[in-house]
This record gives structure tokens, sequence and C-alpha cells, in this order.
């Protein structure tokens, strides 16, 4: 049975903070804590796909890509662990917590992002650590007011100034 609500878009939000840490400095942190995490609910051979897929988007010509390309797989793992151990949504909350906190840089940072959600789709962006969902009536856990058209989010993050 697919997990809904609350513990899919953690599962979701788990997959982007872990993919978009791969190649970064912060993997290591992220890795370990998942690790353990998997290791605790008796999937021990996930510690060997964690290093394969950073390693793989370690060497990636286009990272973005990369991380793109093995993000199903670990949304997929989330929402299997989620859904045997319902248990671990605190801990996976504290790892994403954690990544976010990892992921803010000091000094003067400018990023531009841009997604467009149509029909009733549904789209999980990370920008700076956080992680935002866009789709059919929601907007970082808050309602959207209705709109006939593609919804459009222009991220903009500007520290130091």
């Amino acid at each position: 049975m697919p997990l809904e609500g609350e513990l899919a878009t953690l599962g979701e939000a788990a997959a982007v903070a872990l993919v978009t840490a791969m190649g970064t400095n912060g993997w290591t942190g992220i890795r370990d804590a998942v690790g353990r995490l998997f290791n605790r609910a008796g999937r021990d051979e996930i510690g060997g796909r964690l290093d394969g897929d950073a390693s793989l988007v370690s060497a990636a010509a286009d990272q973005a890509e990369t991380r793109a390309a093995v993000q199903p797989f670990w949304r997929l793992a989330f929402l299997e662990l989620l859904s045997t151990d319902p248990d671990s949504a605190a801990d996976l909350a504290e790892i994403i917590r954690a990544r976010a906190e990892s992921g803010r840089t000091t000094g003067t940072t400018r990023m531009e992002q841009h997604t467009t959600v149509r029909d009733s789709g549904r789209a999980f962006v990370a920008q700076a650590g956080n992680v935002f969902v866009y789709g059919e009536g929601t907007f970082s856990g808050s309602p959207l007011p209705p709109h006939s058209g593609p919804r459009r989010h222009q991220g903009h993050q500007d520290d130091g100034e």
C-alpha cells in the first residue's frame, strides 16, 4: 500500500536531501546517518548503494543529471523504510533538518531556481538545504490559492547584504 500524506512527503524530502548532499562537503554526515537508519531496519546492504551513488555523482560531468537519475531509487527506499518502520520518521526528519543546517552558507550567496508545476503534478525542490513542495494545493505545507494555469516559483536568496 503506497504511503500518502506526511510520510510520503517526508520520504521524498529525504531523497532530495540525500542526493543533493552527494558530491558535497556535507556528504559524510548524511551518509553515515542514513546508513545507521537503514542498518537499524536490517538493511545493511544500503551502505554500498550509498557509496556507489555518491561515487557516480562525484565523477559525473553533469552532477545534477546524475543526482536526478539516482533520486527515484532513494525515494522508493525511504518510502519502503517508512512503510515498514513508521517510527523512523522522526530520525529521518532530524537527518533532513541537520542537512538543511549544514547546507547553509556564510557570506554572499545568490541562487535562482525556476520550477513549473502543471496539472496535478508536484515538484519537490531543494534550495539551500530547504525542501519546498509545490503542487496541487500545497506550498511548503500551506494551501495555495486556486490557480488555473501552471504554477511558477522563482526562488531567490541573498545572504550577507
